[in-house]
């Protein structure tokens, strides 16, 4: 039923309250270890490319994810003699 005018609002009002600075650092504490949680699940991959950089591109596309989530490692880098 539409409320009609006259009708009390029945929500309490909403108080806005600052977080203490320990509050604060818990929940980056906690965000930064669901963040490690996420980062040895995804584990280990290798791939490969005609450059080192099609390599990487190639794994980030893989996992979905951006340069800046992951760490990579070079495992072998081909010469090429001409």
């Amino acid at each position: 039923m539409p409320a009609q005018s006259g009708d009390a609002e029945k929500t309490p009002a909403r108080q806005e309250e600052e977080a203490s600075p320990e509050e604060i650092a818990s929940l980056c504490e906690n965000k930064a270890e669901r963040e490690m949680d996420a980062v040895e699940t995804m584990g280990e991959i290798e791939s490969s490319g005609s450059n080192v950089d099609e390599a990487i591109a190639a794994g980030l596309a893989l996992l979905a994810v951006t340069r800046e989530d992951v760490e990579v490692e070079v495992l072998d880098e081909a010469v090429v003699d001409c």
